[in-house]
């Protein structure tokens, strides 16, 4: 920190001398769709940025925890395997909003930095149901914003446990990112 570079380890809360980012927002597939309790996707940094919130489409309204999980790459083969993920986000009683409307989380416990180039998976776990559309290929770009591109991937009806038949592929979650470049 200090240095007038905001490397990999700082973020805007560890280092604002270093990481002073403008928020942003990148909207991924506002209408339709249907839902199962998890969905799994991949984005890539097209600069040095931090996501730290997202809002998303719930099946049904009412309270109910939401998780949000991370990981570095892509989430292909780690979809059951826990100890590759990072809980960054783990709220117990959301006020969920019904398909039509968007929840947001507010920031989560951990903002996540990445670096321009790389990838990062995420894992939205909620048991109302998280919302997505069907996609039209698996790990294909959906959409980008200059900063981040974001890419179709997959819904889930366990919670990292099931095999190959838990998967819903492809599939593009109904959400927003929000972010800091």
């Amino acid at each position: 920190c200090g240095n007038g570079i905001c490397d990999n380890s700082e973020t805007s809360s560890t280092c604002p001398s270093d990481c002073t980012f403008t928020e942003q927002a990148l909207q991924m597939s506002p209408e339709g769709g249907s839902g199962a309790i998890g969905a799994m996707f991949s984005v890539k940094a097209l600069s040095n940025l931090e996501i730290y919130s997202l809002d998303f489409h719930s099946a049904r309204n009412g309270n109910d925890q939401v998780q949000v999980y991370t990981r570095p790459g892509p989430y292909a083969g780690f979809e059951f395997d826990e100890s590759a993920w990072t809980l960054i986000h783990d709220d117990p009683n959301v006020e969920l909003e019904r398909r039509s409307q968007v929840t947001p989380l507010g920031e989560f416990d951990s903002s996540v930095p990445i670096s321009a180039g790389s990838v990062q998976s995420f894992f939205v776990y909620a048991p109302r149901k998280v919302m997505y559309n069907g996609g039209t290929s698996e790990g294909q770009l959906f959409s980008s914003d200059g900063n981040l591109e974001f890419y179709e991937g997959i819904g889930l009806t366990a919670k990292f446990d099931g095999d190959g038949s838990d998967i819903y592929s492809p599939r593009v979650f109904r959400g927003t990112i929000r972010y800091r470049a």
